[in-house]
């Protein structure tokens, strides 16, 4: 009896072994995973959820009781004129502008395929559009699209004399310019991600449609277009939904008007609500949009899973066309330029990239008479600082400076961090219900702050967070986290996984696996997850404008609205918004140029990672 007692009891201990293991592993996934899940539950869904019930109540300030009025608010979104006319250019603007951001992406990453001499410099240069604060540029488009004195009009009266449009007092001028401004500042950051898909392609197959006679563009559309399906539905999904979700480039450039002719839905909202006081209309058209945005990533999802079957259908032709291939190495793959006529669309572009921030530029430099002189001098006659003065005479610059780069920093610090704990956990362990946390939190960055910002505001006003550091950093790490987790576990899964096995047959414990062994090899990543969140948190606008009630908390983006005024008159000081604009966009511009092959290779490694 004792021969056959002691077997069983080491069977009953390799058993329990094996069952506490997997047990610590899934409470360490849990607490690893707790921060993140907890950071956009608190501050996401659950004002989400608050804001759904808020959506069938008439609560306002301004109502003495509160009461349950059921589908009344989403029933006077359709019957009240200003919505109707609100979510009729909301689509409009959606649309027109996610189908000429794809195809101006889609020329921007064919140039910068190439290879040719400056093309460093030009990946650079496509970063700035990026790089610049929405808020900077959309109040400068005020100016760059006026009718009498903007750089728009001046070139085309110097190609067209006598033509001058008319762009802000018409609806049809202010939507287009609308338009193509948001193009403007959007297409290169989709750019980013077409190259990546792009790049991807084998040689081989533009080898063979050259082979086969194909012309350029029946090459692109039977060849590049089919394996570019899915980045591009993706990418459609991801420009369809922020366009929807646009508020700052309204509220610097049009404030919606003339009428409401440019007015989108998140601004409808914030009017409402913090204009007019109207939370439980405002909730119910927050949730309203937020539907729309569901709408329309469910049928970019349906529209994915069809382009991966044809992108699987045309990956089974490369392996014929390479072994077709070999016995032909002098063949080179076929340009649709020829090397001098490829520099004219590359020049084109940045004409089209710097002449915006040019325009900013020369109206920071140049005194106010200057300015009002038809033809435009591009070059001032007299460039002079009195634009800086003027603003470091009504701005609190430093403070603003230092709250920017405070918040930019830490913001960007603990989505990494909060992001590298939630990554190693999705990416390293599996637990029950690893899946699903995974795509809720994926889900979860599609949820607008527009929907979640009225019982955000409440909540954080009853925790005295209104009007400080502290309240608008949570709010900056929360938006942050969603992209981050998604990034960082697909970095992650990149990581040798037996690097850490040898390291666990020696007795190293999670803490020397984590940062001795996964974050040195990730250093590079994490370095550029920093920058790009970085970048992100310093051209923020609309949570600051919420959340910040002083001088105390402003940061660089609402010092804009500040510098644009003229005290004496209540104009429009075009001078003083440009000069206050450079000072915003300038850190973010040093950054994106010294450290733009990172962000670039980071972007791209996500596209294709993700």
């Amino acid at each position: 009896m004792s021969t056959t007692s002691v077997p069983a009891a080491t069977t009953a201990t390799r058993v329990t072994t094996r069952r506490r293991r997997p047990s610590n592993r899934v409470l360490l996934a849990y607490a690893l995973i707790a921060p993140a899940i907890l950071w956009r539950g608190a501050v996401s869904v659950y004002p989400f959820a608050h804001a759904i019930l808020q959506s069938f109540t008439n609560e306002s300030p301004l109502n003495v009781n509160t009461h349950w009025v059921g589908l009344r608010n989403y029933a006077n979104i359709f019957q009240d004129s200003t919505v109707t006319a609100t979510l009729g250019f909301t689509f409009a603007f959606t649309v027109a502008s996610t189908i000429l951001q794809l195809i101006y992406a889609l020329v921007i990453a064919s140039l910068l395929n190439r290879t040719f001499r400056g093309r460093t410099l030009v990946r650079a240069v496509n970063l700035l559009p990026w790089a610049m604060p929405t808020i900077v540029i959309a109040t400068a488009a005020q100016w760059l699209f006026n009718d009498q004195y903007g750089m728009i009009n001046d070139i085309i009266a110097r190609v067209a004399p006598g033509v001058r449009p008319v762009w802000l007092a018409s609806p049809t001028g202010a939507r287009a310019a609308v338009i193509l401004l948001d193009v403007w500042k959007n297409a290169p950051w989709a750019a980013i991600f077409l190259l990546a898909g792009l790049q991807n392609i084998p040689g081989e197959l533009y080898e063979a449609a050259k082979v086969d006679g194909a012309s350029p563009w029946r090459t692109y559309r039977s060849v590049v277009l089919p394996l570019m399906a899915p980045i591009l539905i993706t990418l459609t999904i991801f420009i369809a939904t922020y366009r929807v979700l646009s508020f700052d480039i309204v509220y610097g450039f049009t404030q919606g008007g003339p009428g409401y002719s440019t007015s989108l839905l998140s601004y409808q909202v914030y009017k409402l609500a913090f204009s007019g006081l109207y939370y439980g209309y405002g909730s119910a058209i927050a949730v309203f949009t937020f539907l729309i945005v569901l709408v329309i990533s469910l049928a970019s999802f349906v529209f994915l899973c069809r382009a991966n079957s044809s992108v699987r259908r045309v990956e089974m032709a490369i392996t014929r066309t390479q072994a077709a291939l070999r016995a032909n190495r002098r063949l080179v793959v076929g340009v649709m330029l020829r090397q001098v006529a490829f520099y004219v669309p590359i020049a084109l572009f940045l004409m089209i990239t710097f002449a915006p921030i040019y325009w900013i530029l020369l109206s920071a430099f140049t005194p106010i008479d200057e300015l009002f002189r038809i033809p435009l001098n591009y070059i001032p006659a007299h460039p002079s600082l009195i634009n800086f003065k003027n603003v470091a005479a009504l701005v609190p610059v430093g403070q603003q400076f230092l709250n920017s780069s405070l918040l930019s920093v830490l913001s960007a610090a603990f989505s990494v961090l909060v992001a590298l704990l939630a990554g190693y956990a999705f990416a390293r362990i599996r637990f029950p219900g690893s899946n699903f946390l995974f795509l809720a939190m994926l889900v979860s960055g599609f949820l607008p702050t527009i929907a979640t910002i009225i019982p955000l505001f409440q909540t954080f006003q009853s925790l005295n967070l209104i009007d400080s550091l502290q309240g608008i950093l949570i709010l900056l790490v929360n938006l942050l986290l969603p992209t981050s987790v998604w990034i960082m576990t697909s970095f992650i899964r990149q990581v040798p996984l037996e690097m850490e096995e040898a390291a666990q047959v020696d007795g190293a414990n999670f803490p020397t696996i984590l940062f001795r062994i996964v974050v040195p090899v990730l250093r590079p990543a994490l370095a550029t997850l920093f920058l790009i969140n970085l970048i992100t948190a310093w051209d923020e606008f609309f949570l600051p404008l919420i959340f910040s009630r002083s001088s105390a908390t402003a940061t660089l983006t609402l010092g804009i609205t500040q510098a644009s005024v003229n005290p004496q008159n209540q104009s429009v000081a075009w001078g003083n918004e440009a000069a206050m604009g450079l000072v915003v966009i300038a850190p973010v511009f040093i950054l994106a140029m010294a450290f733009q092959k990172q962000i670039v290779e980071g972007l791209m490694a996500g596209a294709l990672k993700g």
